[in-house]
């Protein structure tokens, strides 16, 4: 057991080294596919030829995706939020570390960002994100339930999609338990208030922590609030797309740009190169070509949603990081690999 115990760290990283590796390896290649299938003279000319005056919309579009996370997720904390500014900087050093970094560790810096500047737990700012991307999840499933039957999808990525979907939905329905249970008088609750005096006390402290992160799930109206903030910002993610296609005389419907969101979106969960660089752009070809688009203006199209979707956001995160101090964010970024190597490790999620 010792000696497992001693080389369980070098076992992790091993794995860690290996899934990065192989990321790496899948965008590289995936990037090299494209290219050598498309005729690169005419991606050449698709970007001269382009209408360009698309893209200004298309930057108003991904504007409002951006800015409609704010009071989103605002919802999902509740009244003691932290301000806009911490949120805002939070979700854009996020996306910043995730795109030029390939450990993905967005998500635990954005609570860290939170923690250092509020009394806001990790372990309740990461239940808030985990709601967030469940329900972000639930809507992606939507979208490709409506739109998936009206195009020729592979049936294995129909049923991925459809399991992927399923589970949103399991851990959306335990998400709503847990909510209920440890928040009002039962033998849950009770259950838990007892754990808190012996030696379980900081699963315990860590489930309510969690649950406080969940206090949405109990509010009709915030739920319908939350739901339509969804709605919202995924349209504005399919508007994004379909102006971009538009950019560069691709003539699909707005349906196009909805499934291509949806699935990038469902297919970030597998390894890849910082910034997503090659599945991104392989899945935005792929979606298109369900469209009958030849896959030489696809690509052309997918660089330019590539580089709205990622370039902003990477630049506001530097600016956030250049404004606390590079030091300060490397010392989150340190803190970060530890409790991603040991999630074990209370002292860092409290």
């Amino acid at each position: 057991m010792i000696t497992a115990a001693r080389h369980s760290p070098r076992v992790r990283l091993a794995a860690r080294l290996a899934l990065l590796l192989a990321g790496l390896g899948l965008g590289t290649a995936l990037i090299v596919f494209l290219l050598r299938s498309a005729n690169l003279n005419q991606l050449g000319s698709d970007f001269s030829h382009a209408e360009y005056g698309y893209l200004v919309p298309a930057l108003v579009a991904f504007a409002a995706n951006l800015l409609l996370k704010l009071p989103r997720w605002k919802l999902l904390y509740g009244d003691d939020a932290p301000d806009w500014d911490t949120m805002f900087g939070a979700i854009n050093v996020g996306y910043a570390v995730n795109t030029l970094l390939p450990a993905r560790l967005g998500d635990l810096v954005r609570a860290y960002w939170v923690r250092d500047r509020t009394s806001l737990s990790m372990v309740r700012t990461l239940s808030t994100i985990a709601l967030e991307r469940v329900l972000d999840g639930l809507a992606v499933f939507v979208m490709f339930l409506v739109i998936a039957p009206t195009v020729a999808f592979p049936a294995t990525l129909r049923r991925s999609a459809v399991a992927a979907g399923t589970l949103f939905v399991v851990v959306l329905l335990a998400m709503v338990v847990l909510a209920f249970l440890a928040t009002r008088e039962n033998w849950f609750s009770r259950r838990l208030a007892r754990l808190e005096t012996g030696r379980w006390g900081l699963i315990s402290r860590l489930v309510r922590l969690a649950t406080a992160g969940l206090q949405a799930l109990r509010s009709w109206r915030v739920l319908a609030l939350v739901a339509l903030y969804t709605a919202i910002i995924w349209l504005a993610n399919a508007v994004l797309l379909w102006l971009v296609a538009r950019a560069f005389h691709i003539d699909v419907s707005l349906a196009a740009g909805a499934l291509g969101n949806a699935a990038v979106s469902l297919g970030m969960v597998v390894p890849s190169t910082p910034g997503y660089i090659g599945v991104f752009d392989y899945l935005i070809v792929m979606t298109l070509g369900l469209y009958g688009v030849h896959r030489t203006p696809a690509l052309a199209a997918a660089f330019v949603f590539h580089a709205i979707a990622f370039i902003p956001v990477t630049i506001i995160g530097i600016v956030y990081i250049a404004r606390s101090g590079l030091q300060s964010t490397l010392r989150l970024l340190r803190k970060d690999v530890e409790t991603a190597a040991d999630l074990g490790s209370p002292a860092g999620l409290a």
